[in-house]
């Protein structure tokens, strides 16, 4: 077992909050099966499948160390476990819903704006369609896989920015989303659950949104959680997988093309060059073939610098023991930019 799964079971075993390792044992099943579906209508996108899950936990280990991930409560390692691995189910799209989305006056609007910005990374996608009479027709009736990979990319990009809110969708109604039944034992309180929808969301909104969440929030049995804490690291631990083995090669045959905007993302992984993730210090270090790609990792470096740096002045109000669990220092994130 990973190191976070060892310690909810060992810190449970034998007492009546085992519940929650027995319901994370059945969802994280259902989760790695249902993960596997995300390359379906995402196959250009970096690994979002149990494989990210598992460097989110292992990250978080490496930010907190194990001596403090033992203080935490049975709830927040099972809320921990929970939202690593399905913060991202909603990158998995069902036919129907797809379906539905592609005939929505909204889809028809927005291709019409990227067919409109010739700057856009997917304008070239759009030119396989026409939009007339307030429906998507094909340009040509022949058929091609350039044209159904074109179409993917385009509703890839559409529910992109609305993945948080569908995985909220998805881990409160699962069967009604996705058909498949959630372990309904009872003894988890349905108050928890949403709780893993909530923070699902939060991992993509303003830093802000997070005090939405309470400090402490009653958990199983007579523990206490901590949902702005779990949401913290998520966040963190998220932004710093960042390695440069975020795309499995042989992805990129079951496509005919990568967009452009893709294979910078997957370059902007492969730059990565030194990396440093622990208790107390975070450093990275990337070395890039050309300016977009310095610039992409540049983003991304200041994405990770804003996020600790706002997590850091606001600890005090992110959990409530701050002098027991502490952030490590950010360091050097460096990038150079080869000749």
């Amino acid at each position: 077992m990973e190191t976070i799964e060892s310690i909810l079971h060992d810190k449970t075993f034998g007492k009546d909050s085992q519940i929650l390792f027995s319901q994370w044992d059945y969802d994280k099943n259902i989760a790695e099966k249902t993960l596997q579906f995300i390359t379906s209508y995402f196959p250009h996108y970096t690994n979002h499948d149990a494989s990210h899950s598992k460097k989110i936990l292992e990250n978080i280990v490496r930010i907190m160390g194990v001596d403090k991930i033992n203080l935490l409560s049975e709830t927040d390692l099972w809320l921990l476990l929970e939202v690593a691995y399905f913060h991202d189910i909603g990158m998995v799209l069902s036919a129907s819903e797809v379906d539905k989305a592609v005939k929505s006056t909204e889809f028809k609007e927005f291709l019409k704006l990227i067919s409109e910005n010739n700057t856009h990374s997917l304008n070239r996608y759009t030119t396989f369609f026409d939009y007339y009479d307030n429906q998507i027709y094909y340009k040509e009736k022949d058929y091609s896989l350039e044209k159904e990979n074109a179409m993917k990319f385009l509703v890839a990009e559409f529910f992109r920015s609305k993945h948080g809110e569908l995985s909220r969708e998805i881990i409160e109604n699962p069967f009604e989303k996705l058909e498949f039944m959630r372990n309904q034992n009872l003894l988890v309180p349905e108050r928890l659950f949403r709780l893993i929808g909530e923070i699902a969301v939060l991992h993509t909104c303003n830093f802000d949104e997070i005090f939405k969440l309470p400090i402490i929030e009653r958990g199983f049995s007579t523990d206490d959680c901590h949902p702005r804490l779990i949401v913290a690291l998520i966040r963190i631990a998220d932004l710093l997988d960042i390695d440069n083995n975020r795309f499995y090669p042989f992805q990129e045959k079951t496509i005919l093309e990568i967009p452009e905007d893709s294979k910078k993302h997957i370059d902007k992984h492969l730059s990565i060059v030194n990396l440093r993730i622990d208790s107390k210090r975070i450093e990275i270090k990337a070395e890039c073939e050309d300016y977009e790609v310095y610039f992409l990792t540049k983003d991304w470096f200041d994405m990770i610098e804003s996020e600790i740096s706002k997590q850091m002045l606001n600890w005090n109000n992110i959990f409530p023991d701050n002098n027991i669990i502490l952030l490590p220092t950010l360091g050097e994130l460096s990038i150079q930019l080869k000749k």
